[in-house]
């Protein structure tokens, strides 16, 4: 039976052999024929068939822009930088509150004053108690020193009370709030002799009883 096939197709090859070219070429007029080159449009195009690759860049338009995503986690601490160049020096400031020299003119400078004493010696009399008045600063000039004792009327000098103690440039106003069995309240300079000097003063109080407790007390405000 094969010797017969290979018999025909020995007799028969080049009948054969142009039907299949002649077969083929219908198949390639067919084809070219129905799809020519650059004539597939929207309606030959099955929806949702092709893919990015299809197009041209540019041809598909931009879609809106997404959501923002949810924060990342925090990254690790950098390492600390080296430390920058040094700054230029500022400028000097003004002069501060404690003043190397003498107290600017116009301060005033307060504070408070107690003494007491017991006079235990009957017939004695004249028993004194002593307490220091100190400015903290230095005066360029002694200032003038009143007593203001309890009931009398200030100088013009000493427009302040016991309460709110003041004193005019120049003067130092002391000023008594309370006192018991006191004679007199005067004011020395360092030296014991009447007044004040430029750092302060000395008050002495004298008693009044021949025998018993003395004592007077207030504040001071003395101006430069």
């Amino acid at each position: 039976m094969f010797g017969r096939i290979a018999a025909y197709f020995r007799r028969q090859h080049v009948a054969l052999l142009a039907l299949f070219l002649a077969l083929g070429g219908t198949s390639y007029a067919a084809t070219s024929a129905l799809v020519p080159k650059n004539s597939v449009g929207t309606r030959q195009v099955i929806d949702h068939s092709l893919l990015k690759v299809d197009f041209k860049a540019g041809q598909l338009p931009r879609g809106p822009a997404g959501r923002q995503g949810p924060a990342g986690p925090q990254g690790e601490q950098g390492v600390p930088g080296a430390q920058g160049a040094t700054g230029p020096q500022g400028v000097q400031g003004p002069p501060g509150p404690f003043p190397g020299g003498d107290l600017p003119v116009g301060k005033t400078v307060r504070g408070d004053w107690v003494m007491g004493g017991y006079d235990s010696v009957t017939g004695s009399g004249g028993r004194a108690g002593f307490s220091a008045i100190s400015f903290g600063f230095r005066f360029s000039a002694a200032p003038t020193p009143h007593v203001v004792l309890v009931g009398q009327t200030p100088p013009p000098e000493c427009p302040g009370t016991v309460v709110a103690p003041e004193a005019a440039s120049g003067n130092l106003c002391i000023y008594e709030g309370a006192f018991a069995n006191r004679e007199s309240v005067t004011s020395f300079s360092w030296d014991l002799a009447e007044g004040a000097d430029r750092t302060g003063a000395v008050l002495r109080l004298l008693d009044s009883v021949d025998t018993g407790a003395f004592e007077s007390n207030g504040t001071w405000a003395a101006t430069s």
